[in-house]
């Protein structure tokens, strides 16, 4: 999770002015701040490896990022008043020979170990992954694909953990500025300088935690990576550094006891949040002042007599606390990539790996971390910092790129070569070889237009019909598993003389089960809800000749909760007087279907899965004559002949992800749909 933790226990410069002791500035290497930052790390570490009783150990990162505030802003503001002002510049060539470095040889030796050791679809998604990381976007790359940390979304990434990392990087752009601005308000107002810094900043930070509060409310997965919603932890810890600053002689004039007192409840805060909270705790909102609260105190009175500085002060805390930026960097690609060779690791085999990557942070903080940080030349070169990291960055995204693009390659100049015609492919008894589409083609072959199928809209793009303008009018109705049939009726429509017109929504089935969905849940979207008001409307008005209704299965498993939700929308549209077909759901994997396909080319069984169908008593009813006007299609028996659902059938490779069938299987499959249609006496 965290990042930047490398920096959290810099120690500051010494032999301040005397404009610097006049302002209280105390400044000076916190033993305690180094042993702080191994509880941070090793809570993330547990967490990740799913030790018992440690599910909130993700608010390690909160940690780090009040640390991060703290000293981060301890340091520029001593080396403002012993100098005058801020370097820019030199501020940018520390971070840059700190943090660069140790990140990109984790890159680095992750992406070669995936490239050489999985398949090309684990390539790309590494390469794209990381490359967001080296440009230090990941939390917002990640925000793009829709995921919920806490939720487990993209827990196979192993740059997931680098999020944090992004948002860091992005405090230090801003940060830095924030201070310049503010000292140089003190022209034009009588306050002193300290005391400008802690209103702007203080500001921001209000304005931060009241986002965090909303979105955590509305949007929970952006919340918890969005930059803007994380700034007021930073915030938090720099406040803790000004107050400490001004006015002179505030912490000497609080009694040691309270000092005391106070880090020692604010530690227990933060391990009372790891055991305490959980995934479905709402993160990060008001919960997330636990842990954030609780780590400024540890740091505000951690210099106290009797204070928790004590423990955390001692040696093999620190220890770990020098190898937490570089063990954290380790431990997530170690654990996400062990698991694609054994899935079912164990509380020992996790915690086995997580010492591991210890080791392996212990030599990288040998051979690269301290190097690039104590070497004199580095030091008092500005530009040779930046040299460095910039070449170090170089190094990472060849690596990266290298073999994904070698794999990608290779892997469609095979598929080129395979010949598919008619429907022979279905019965070939290839086992395994190149697949069409390659598996990392697959990832993007879906219909098109793809911004037909909506997402969280309801206004449906002018191109979303096909086929002959004066044919018979045929509406496509449903959420992505009715949008994945769209390849195949477009190889119909022509000589079927259809015009077909697209009306689905992602997540937003015919059915109606919003009544059975929390409030939150997208089934209960009031786009959605208004989405399937609009095209019942839409066909009732409009009179099409057939409605192909198809949707997932799986939303909900009872019989009649089932039957219910369908029962309102099938009688909408049959007062329209057009004859329905009810498409029947495709076979779902139990996993990412492309995925598994490059790791097992020379033998597609591996990546078989058990035939399985969800309860359907639409059509069971409709296939007894109990609903009128409409027919049932079924496509299953073509993806899943038997007891065991392929994933490759004569070498056409069947899924695009864990859900959807590719766009080139859809289209081979058009001339089974049309024969299917026919037996229910659709296309008369």
């Amino acid at each position: 999770m965290t990042a930047l933790i490398g920096s959290a226990g810099a120690p500051a410069p010494v032999g301040a002015d005397s404009r610097a002791s006049n302002h209280g500035l105390g400044f000076r290497f916190r033993p305690d701040i180094e042993g702080f930052r191994a509880i941070g790390v090793i809570l993330v570490v547990l967490f990740h490896a799913s030790v018992p009783h440690l599910a909130g150990g993700f608010i390690g990162v909160d940690v780090f990022f009040v640390i991060s505030g703290f000293l981060i802003c301890s340091l520029l503001v001593q080396e403002h008043f012993r100098f005058g002002n801020i370097s820019l510049r030199g501020f940018y060539a520390r971070r840059a020979r700190r943090i660069i470095p140790p990140a990109a040889a984790v890159i680095a030796a992750s992406t070669l170990v995936i490239g050489f050791t999985q398949g090309s679809v684990d390539a790309v998604r590494g390469a794209v992954d990381f490359g967001s990381a080296l440009l230090y976007l990941a939390n917002w790359h990640f925000i793009a694909q829709g995921n919920n940390y806490l939720a487990g979304d993209a827990s196979n990434s192993p740059a997931l953990h680098l999020w944090s990392l992004s948002v860091e990087e992005q405090f230090y752009v801003v940060f830095p500025l924030l201070l310049v601005i503010s000292f140089a308000l003190v022209r034009f107002v009588r306050i002193s300088a300290v005391r400008i810094a802690g209103a702007v900043v203080g500001a921001a930070g209000v304005v931060s935690l009241a986002l965090g509060v909303v979105l955590t409310a509305s949007d929970p997965g952006y919340a918890y990576l969005a930059t803007w919603t994380r700034a007021w932890q930073f915030a938090v810890g720099a406040l803790v550094a000004l107050i400490l600053v001004e006015p002179p002689g505030r912490a000497s004039q609080t009694p040691g006891w309270v000092r005391s007192a106070l880090s020692w409840a604010g530690l227990l805060a933060v391990l009372v949040a790891a055991t305490w909270f959980g995934p479905h705790t709402p993160y990060p909102g008001t919960a997330a002042l636990i842990p954030t609260i609780g780590a400024a105190a540890v740091i505000a009175g951690g210099g106290a007599a009797g204070s928790c500085a004590t423990i955390l002060s001692t040696r093999p805390l620190r220890w770990i606390g020098r190898l937490s930026y570089s063990w954290y960097l380790w431990h997530w690609p170690v654990l996400v990539l062990a698991k694609t060779w054994a899935p079912d690791l164990g509380l020992l085999g996790r915690s086995a790996l997580m010492l591991g990557a210890l080791g392996l942070a212990w030599v990288t903080y040998a051979v690269v971390e301290r190097p690039c940080m104590t070497t004199k030349t580095l030091r008092h070169d500005v530009s040779g910092s930046f040299s460095l990291g910039l070449a170090a960055s170089a190094i990472a995204a060849t690596c990266a790129l290298g073999p994904a693009a070698y794999a990608v390659h290779v892997e469609s100049t095979d598929a080129k070569a395979m010949p598919i015609a008619g429907m022979t492919w279905l019965n070939s008894t290839v086992k395994g070889g190149p697949v069409t589409p390659s598996a990392s083609a697959a990832l993007h072959d879906g219909p098109h237009p793809g911004e037909c199928n909506l997402d969280r809209s309801t206004v449906v793009p002018t191109d979303c019909s096909f086929g002959p303008p004066s044919g018979t009018p045929v509406v496509l109705f449903g959420d992505s598993h009715a949008f994945q049939w769209v390849p195949a009726l477009q190889q119909m429509s022509g000589h079927l003389g259809w015009r077909v017109s697209i009306r689905t929504q992602a997540g937003c089935p015919v059915a109606d089960y919003a009544g059975l969905a929390g409030p939150q849940a997208r089934l209960s979207d009031p786009a959605c809800i208004q989405f399937r008001k609009d095209v019942l409307t839409l066909v009732t008005r409009s009179h099409p000749r057939f409605v192909i209704v198809s949707s997932f299965g799986g939303y909900v498993q009872g019989r009649d909760q089932i039957a219910r939700a369908w029962a309102g929308p099938l009688a909408e549209l049959a007062s329209s007087g057009a004859r329905i077909v009810y498409l029947r759901d495709t076979p779902k994997p139990v996993s990412d279907v492309p995925t598994c396909v490059a790791r097992h080319l020379s033998e597609w069984s591996a990546c078989t899965f058990d035939r399985w169908r969800p309860p359907d008593p639409v059509a069971e009813r409709a296939s007894a004559g109990l609903v009128a006007d409409v027919g049932v299609v079924d496509m299953f028996g073509y993806l899943c002949p038997d007891s065991h659902c392929p994933a490759v059938r004569g070498g056409v490779l069947l899924y695009r992800d864990d859900s959807h069938i590719t766009a080139t299987a859809s289209r081979l499959l058009a001339p089974a749909l049309e024969a299917e249609l026919r037996k229910a006496g659709v296309t008369d």
